[in-house]
């Protein structure tokens, strides 16, 4: 595809093609690296339109649509949970 000479094209100062592909391959690893990280951290954010919710009727836990929250098991009302009050 390229020959040996193309790859050797200085593009700006003592930076050549070869060199520029090399660093940006290494930017987007390192970048999608980081990602995983700080989401393996801190957790990913979710979708927002479900909250932690426990069924009334069969006991079922999980989480549930904030807007109309809905028991899968059963399909019963469930009660929503406040994450912070749990044991």
């Amino acid at each position: 595809m390229f020959e040996s000479e193309q790859w050797d094209t200085v593009l700006f100062g003592n930076v050549t093609l070869r060199d520029l592909l090399i660093y940006v391959a290494v930017a987007v690893v390192g970048l999608w690296i980081v990602r995983k990280l700080v989401r393996w951290i801190f957790g990913s954010p979710g979708s927002g339109y479900t909250v932690p919710g426990k069924c009334v009727s069969c006991g079922w836990e999980g989480k549930v649509s904030k807007y109309k929250g809905v028991c899968p098991k059963c399909g019963s009302r469930a009660k929503i949970v406040d994450p912070r009050r749990r044991r």
